[in-house]
């Protein structure tokens, strides 16, 4: 059912809600509103995940929320989870980092994409394929889904690129959410945790 009014569409909490708005058009202002009026109502900051895609969407949320001079002013001790979508992932990989052949200690991201790029040529190199074999892996592992190009040759490069990171105990941006979403599946404790972590799921 489509809402129109801006009262009823910040205090919508039946069913999932989607806004769909221009930028600038103060997406990110109502949903800010939405979490203040999740937390006046008695919710606990604790059933709150707000996602953003970037760290500046995140820090802009919580100086929004907790601005002494702005609407909110929410102390920064009753902010709820306010995190990326990559930075829940990997809080999630952190988990069970050894069902992806990673350790724990020191664990980090490798999130450059020219260093990505090679070690992928040195995983085709190493299994006797080209180096434009491995630029074709690589796209195909960012969809993480071999249905979208089933070839045994970018599997086996994947494969290989997937071993020279974890024995340099790396997750590169990728990984983050894949890794996160293979672990939730399998273990039925951690999805509990981060469900229950999430009951109000808000995502800019």
């Amino acid at each position: 059912m489509p809402l129109k009014d801006y009262e009823e569409i910040v205090n919508h909490f039946d069913a999932p809600t989607l806004v769909l708005a221009g930028p600038g058009a103060g997406k990110t202002y109502l949903l800010a509103d939405r979490i203040k009026r999740l937390l006046d109502s008695g919710v606990s900051k604790a059933t709150i995940t707000v996602l953003t895609f970037g760290k500046d969407a995140s820090r802009h949320m919580r100086e929004e929320l907790i601005n002494p001079k702005g609407d909110f002013m929410i102390p920064s001790d009753n902010l709820p989870n306010i995190s990326t979508m990559h930075a829940l992932g990997l809080s999630i990989v952190q988990e069970k980092p050894a069902s992806a052949n990673l350790r724990k200690k020191d664990l980090r991201v490798q999130n450059e994409e020219d260093v990505k790029r090679l070690i992928f040529r040195d995983a085709a190199l190493i299994l006797g394929y080209t180096e434009e074999q491995s630029y074709d892996a690589a796209k195909c592992k960012a969809c993480d889904d071999c249905s979208e190009s089933p070839d045994k040759r970018y599997c086996e490069i994947c494969a290989k690129y997937r071993e020279i990171m974890s024995k340099c105990n790396y997750i590169d941006f990728d990984d983050q959410i894949h890794f996160a979403c293979d672990i939730l599946e399998e273990f039925p404790d951690i999805l509990h945790k981060y469900q229950t972590q999430s009951e109000h799921l808000l995502v800019d």
